[in-house]
């Protein structure tokens, strides 16, 4: 069976493949700078990048909900229906034997398959998600700081004389690890 994509599942895609394997390789190439510091370019591209991948991210788990025609949006999160799950573990079972047998499984966007899109496709919109939280929370840049973000939760279990960040970002609780 061959499933057609649409173009923009397949412009979708294809930006979350630029994104993901730049973000990856740029990585092991970039600094964070020092307090006062310009940033390098390196650093600049990853955290602009990073912020479409947010972007981009959301559009398509959007477009995921809203597709005809296509992977739906409960195969590709099969966890939350007993009938998907079913359907997941008989497609395991079946993937199984025809391992054992030495031979590879036909291209037929089963449920495994999807699931595994689905995993995935989470854990690229928690690496987005935490990403541009670092940047526009916790990093105190252009929209909160580490203090007004405090203030929202004034009442905690973890109130502790303050203590100041060695990383230039204001005050933090001393329950905060020293890394944020």
């Amino acid at each position: 069976m061959t499933l057609s994509r649409s173009l923009t599942t397949r412009i979708l895609h294809f930006l979350l493949l630029a994104i993901v394997i730049h973000q990856l390789i740029g990585s092991n190439f970039i600094e964070r700078p020092l307090p006062g510091e310009d940033p390098e370019l390196s650093y600049q591209l990853h955290t602009w990048i990073g912020i479409a991948g947010f972007v981009t991210v959301f559009a398509f788990w959007i477009w995921s909900l809203v597709r005809r025609r296509e992977t739906s949006f409960s195969e590709l999160i099969p966890w939350f229906s007993s009938a998907r799950r079913q359907a997941l573990f008989a497609d395991i079972r079946k993937h199984v034997r025809i391992l054992i047998s030495f031979r590879l499984p036909d291209d037929d966007h089963s449920g495994l398959s999807s699931a595994v899109h689905g995993l995935g496709l989470l854990v690229v919109t928690a690496m987005a998600i935490s990403g541009t939280l670092y940047y526009f929370v916790f990093q105190g840049t252009a929209l909160f700081t580490i203090s007004s973000f405090r203030a929202l939760h004034s009442v905690n279990s973890f109130s502790r004389p303050m203590k100041s960040c060695p990383i230039s970002c204001g005050p933090i609780s001393s329950a905060m690890p020293l890394w944020l």
